[in-house]
């Protein structure tokens, strides 16, 4: 899939495409919740999830109140491999570095 995108995204940045671009239809590759925010931001754009199977519900179970809960408490630990880890940071210090 990565080979034929027009463009390869962060979700602000699939939402600045949408916006930005002229093509009035999109095929959006990820979580398919991200769909309703496209379309309250560009009623008159076309989207089209990648596969309705793109859908987490366990991102659907994330409210401020759990994510301050355990911010507050430092619950919740998720512990993932090293290499994973590794590339994770990167990532997430790019986020903090803008």
């Amino acid at each position: 899939m990565l080979e034929i995108a027009d463009s390869i995204q962060s979700t602000s940045g699939m939402i600045s495409f949408a916006g930005q671009s002229d093509h009035d239809s999109f095929i959006i590759g990820t979580e398919t919740g991200l769909l309703y925010p496209l379309s309250k931001a560009y009623p008159a754009k076309k989207l089209y999830p990648a596969s309705k199977k793109m859908y987490c519900t366990t991102m659907k179970t994330i409210s401020l109140e759990n994510l301050s809960s355990s911010l507050e408490n430092m619950t919740g630990e998720i512990k993932v491999p090293e290499d994973i880890r590794k590339k994770a940071l990167g990532a997430v210090q790019r986020m903090i570095d803008l």
